[in-house]
């Protein structure tokens, strides 16, 4: 059995995925562990448009420009899967096991883009068209279901192992978004920009199914 090839005592599980997973793992009875712990994932992300290079369009009539177009993302997401780990087989220093839970999450993520673009007409003098425009949209959703998983714990020394898993999970998502988008134009012909706000929000609702999201992670006796 795992006890007997991997003495148990308390420990600390760390996990890599597209994020980190810190876990304690406890011990129910000599082929039954529990695993509680916390997710943790930040990303950031920033893409821009031809605005770098600025980008002429010209005819006879007018000469289009292009000078910024940019975005930029951020993501934050925790999630809690407290989960019952079982024996499958255990061998000279390897265990294989299984694991079964509920599974409760939040993702936060903020999209902020910007773009600009002026049209100067050739057919008098100061006639141009100017417009610059930003969107900031924010998603939260709530997530709740089950998780399920199969792994394999090496021992590697005595009190320290590597872990491997394969998860898949079953979430019911309640998605809220928000977004705000604010436009200036300017003619040749006007003195005051034109200032115009949309506003808009949304709610949606359904099951998501995630297979073979791999974890790989280290183990520490206490």
């Amino acid at each position: 059995s795992i006890a007997e090839i991997m003495p148990f005592r308390s420990a600390i599980q760390v996990q890599l995925y597209n994020g980190v997973g810190v876990n304690y793992l406890g011990h129910l009875t000599a082929s039954t562990r529990y695993r509680v712990g916390v997710d943790i994932s930040i990303h950031y992300g920033e893409s821009s448009g031809p605005g770098d290079v600025n980008v002429f369009t010209v005819t006879s009539y007018y000469t289009k420009r292009i000078s910024s177009q940019k975005s930029e993302t951020s993501s934050h997401y925790i999630g809690v899967s407290p989960l019952a780990l079982f024996e499958i087989a255990a061998y000279s220093r390897a265990a294989l096991y299984w694991g079964i839970g509920p599974s409760v999450s939040y993702q936060y993520t903020k999209t902020a883009s910007t773009y600009n673009e002026r049209t100067d007409y050739h057919s008098s003098g100061n006639s141009f068209y100017e417009a610059n425009s930003s969107d900031d949209t924010s998603i939260r959703t709530v997530a709740f279901g089950s998780a399920a998983l199969v792994g394999i714990r090496g021992n590697v020394v005595d009190g320290f192992g590597v872990t491997a898993e394969i998860e898949c999970r079953a979430l019911y998502e309640i998605t809220h978004s928000d977004g705000l988008r604010t436009t200036y134009e300017m003619t040749g012909s006007s003195t005051l920009p034109n200032v115009q706000e949309a506003h808009s929000s949304g709610k949606n609702t359904g099951w998501s199914l995630t297979l073979a999201n791999v974890r790989a992670g280290i183990i520490f006796n206490l």
